[in-house]
């Protein structure tokens, strides 16, 4: 969704330093041009706009990113602390549209002439960044009149906190004259007295979500949802905490407090939990249809898994109905992964699966008017993340065997292995030794593979962490590509 934002220039810098990160070597101006289908000339005008990024960012924020670029050799980043995304994000901050859209959100923008003038740049600029915003804003239905958010309150609140995690690089939202170390106070006695195990990124995600609810507090009559579940919300025994927090800020009133505690009980993590299953529970004791079809859904697809215990089928029925119940509200907001990596499913590769499941969620969800027909390719992928995982390996076309090495300490190999898993599913297996001719690929830690090479028959994939988009396009393409005469190398990802 960002990238529908952003101006031309500022995608295309983008894509450029995607496609030399993920090379992760010294790259050609060739080989980006003709990755790109831009000229060679067009590469390095585009790396005048780089380096001067880089030079802001670095007055801007200490680091130790480099780009360095010779023209015998190419151009290369290095990233030995992960700061490359921190960049990304300063890159994106920069942009002229991304600056628009949040004065509109924080009710600074007046005209198109005194913004101009604030800005040094022409109103036709600005006319063209703010037509670009409100074609983004239509496609999530909102809209934007007199330079100001408008549409649906719950959907705004969402859209607001999208843009806030692709674009802020401060862990929290900021709002001016927000005491933050307070706010975090508060929320520590908040988690411990609802006694819910979170990771951080997830406790900074329901803070920040609770900070666009404090900036937006003068519109919180717009706020409604159905009676049914605000009683149940209401009364569930969590609910006393909530109304503990909202307590420190007497700006809130009881159905502000309310939506909040609706909001939250909707996220991936949390929605797991029996507790804190509440719009599940809800649904399905008051046989809504959303919650119905959901259900019918599933039966018709079970048979197309491997066997599954209780537990199981219930755990994937309720992922399946938080997926529909959120498209049906937001639409394609919801679509996050686990890790926040927009990785989209090869379709094709599994036809026989994609066809079943969309004429189901035709029948069930678009022909019963839940779910507008726009939104079928977002329903599908995230089926499809769900699913794979519990379809029988046998059904797959290809296994890719890999060898970790001891080198990596029990939690990066857990860590590499669970990545691997959401994404690829059975179709990787793990040899817990090494074998020449058994194993496909090995992985290896960056700073051991640099000293020597120890399988020199075999393409050594160096691994970094974060684990990045990157490595799981190496393995598609060994999947994909399973007879292809790859020359040994040394890759890192």
């Amino acid at each position: 969704m960002i990238y529908k934002l952003l101006e031309p220039k500022v995608k295309t810098n983008l894509a450029i330093l995607n496609e030399i990160y993920k090379n992760n070597r010294w790259t050609k101006t060739s080989s980006i041009s003709e990755e790109l289908d831009i000229s060679e000339r067009t590469v390095q005008h585009y790396f005048k706009d780089i380096f001067s990024l880089k030079e802001a960012f670095d007055e801007d924020t200490p680091n130790d990113l480099k780009i360095l670029y010779f023209k015998t050799k190419g151009i290369r980043i290095i990233d030995y602390k992960n700061e490359f995304e921190d960049f990304k994000k300063f890159t994106i901050q920069n942009s002229l549209t991304i600056i628009l859209l949040q004065d509109i959100i924080n009710h600074r923008m007046t005209s198109v002439a005194n913004y101009s003038q604030k800005y040094f740049i022409s109103e036709t600029t600005v006319r063209k960044n703010l037509k670009r915003i409100k074609e983004t804003c239509q496609y999530y239905g909102l809209d934007i009149y007199r330079f100001q958010l408008t549409g649906d309150e719950e959907k705004i609140r969402f859209f607001i906190s999208l843009i806030s995690k692709m674009t802020n690089r401060e862990p929290l939202y900021q709002i001016e004259g927000i005491d933050y170390n307070k706010i975090e106070d508060v929320f520590t006695e908040f988690f411990t007295e609802m006694n819910i195990k979170l990771s951080q990124m997830k406790k900074i995600r329901l803070i920040n979500r609770f900070l666009i609810h404090l900036q937006r507090i003068s519109l919180n009559k717009k706020v409604t949802f159905d009676d049914s579940i605000t009683m149940t919300l209401k009364n569930h025994e969590f609910y006393p905490a909530i109304r503990a927090l909202f307590n420190q800020y007497l700006v809130f009133d009881e159905r502000e407090i309310t939506f909040y505690f609706y909001i939250i009980s909707l996220d991936n993590e949390l929605n797991r939990n029996e507790v804190t299953n509440i719009v599940y529970r809800h649904s399905q004791k008051n046989d809504l249809p959303i919650c119905t079809h959901t259900i019918a859904i599933f039966n018709q697809i079970k048979g197309l898994l491997k066997p599954l215990t209780p537990s199981e089928s219930e755990t994937i029925t309720q992922n399946l109905f938080y997926i529909n119940y959120l498209t049906m509200k937001y639409g394609d907001l919801v679509f996050d992964y686990k890790y926040s990596m927009d990785v989209q499913y090869d379709l094709s590769r599994h036809p026989s699966l994609c066809k079943k499941i969309t004429q189901l969620l035709q029948e069930h969800l678009i022909d019963q008017k839940l779910i507008s027909d726009r939104e079928i390719n977002t329903l599908l992928q995230q089926y499809l993340f769900r699913l794979l995982y519990f379809i029988d390996p046998s059904n797959l076309d290809q296994v890719i065997n890999i060898y970790m090495e001891p080198s990596f300490d029990s939690f990066q190999q857990q860590q590499i292995k669970e990545y691997l898993d959401l994404f690829f599913n059975h179709q990787v297996c793990y040899l817990d030794t090494f074998d020449e001719d058994v194993a496909d690929m090995v992985l290896t830690p960056y700073h051991e593979t640099c000293q020597k090479l120890v399988y020199p028959s075999k393409l050594v994939t160096m691994v970094k962490f974060p684990l990045s988009i990157s490595l799981l396009k190496v393995i598609e393409t060994k999947l994909t590509h399973p007879k292809d005469d790859l020359e040994a190398k040394y890759e890192i990802y």
